[in-house]
């Protein structure tokens, strides 16, 4: 597959005026592939949410730059070609699955409509692939079937994951996706997540405030604190020889951090 990668300068985000109005995202400058997996930890509030929607085109920077594959965001996001492209590429994975899925359509319509549009994938071929996919993470397609209210909070996640992954992305932007599961779900999703990044050279930017998932998905790791990056890192060193006094803070709250998560699919 090819190549996908962010390139952040200076990245700052604004909401309202200049006066009264709010910074989400102060002066950011990274970079991340599909080569990485990478955690964004921090509070609520933080700016990280807002970051994640940035490089999903879904917001606009106030001023810096983000580029992907070498295109500012801006320039994506005015052309359609380019940004049903970037579509494929760039896929994001929420926490609020029971909004995403429109009730008036089973689960398969909701994730075999995109692809087609997004993919040119006959009926036919995304019917098939919605199986196949579907399949991927552990569940039979007959429940593909079902509308949203009818399958559990666990297993929709699971289907948010599959609307995603259909159209084969480069770099998926999690933000919060285990947040408000048990925990035994929890590791199955993980461990699936993680397995797909490895396999399949899918870049994972996991945006969350729960420090043990995090660690256990992210090779590094990003500490977000009032819109800025306090601290970056291996996952390893940064669990281990914290630097920044919010870092530790953090971790403080937080016991050892896993080295496996195993569960069943639930």
């Amino acid at each position: 597959m090819n190549a996908a990668e962010f390139v952040l300068e200076d990245v700052a985000k604004r909401f309202g005026s200049e006066r009264r109005g709010h910074v989400a995202v102060k002066g950011l400058t990274d970079r991340f592939s599909n080569t990485q997996s990478v955690g964004i930890i921090g509070e609520s509030g933080s700016g990280k949410s807002t970051l994640g929607r940035m490089l999903c085109a879904l917001e606009t920077a106030t001023s810096g730059s983000i580029r992907f594959n070498g295109e500012e965001i801006a320039d994506i996001r005015a052309s359609k070609p380019k940004l049903i492209q970037f579509r494929r590429d760039v896929q994001l994975i929420g926490q609020d699955t029971t909004s995403s899925f429109d009730p008036r359509h089973s689960l398969r319509e909701s994730i075999m409509y995109p692809a087609m549009s997004l993919t040119g994938l006959s009926r036919k071929e995304a019917y098939e692939k919605t199986d196949q996919v579907v399949e991927l993470l552990g569940l039979s397609p007959k429940m593909a079937d079902r509308p949203s209210e009818g399958v559990s909070g666990g297993q929709r996640q699971r289907f948010a994951i599959a609307r995603a992954l259909i159209v084969e992305p480069r770099i998926l932007v999690c933000d919060e996706v285990v947040s408000a599961l048990d925990v035994s779900v929890q590791g199955g999703i993980l461990n699936f997540l993680k397995t797909y990044h490895r396999d399949r050279e899918a870049g994972i930017i996991f945006i969350s405030h729960g420090l043990p998932a995090t660690s256990f998905i992210s090779s590094e790791l990003r500490v977000m604190f009032q819109g800025e990056f306090v601290e970056a890192g291996s996952t390893r060193r940064v669990v281990t020889e914290p630097e920044a006094d919010y870092t530790k803070k953090l971790l403080a709250g937080y016991r050892a951090v896993p080295e496996t998560l195993e569960a069943e699919v639930a």
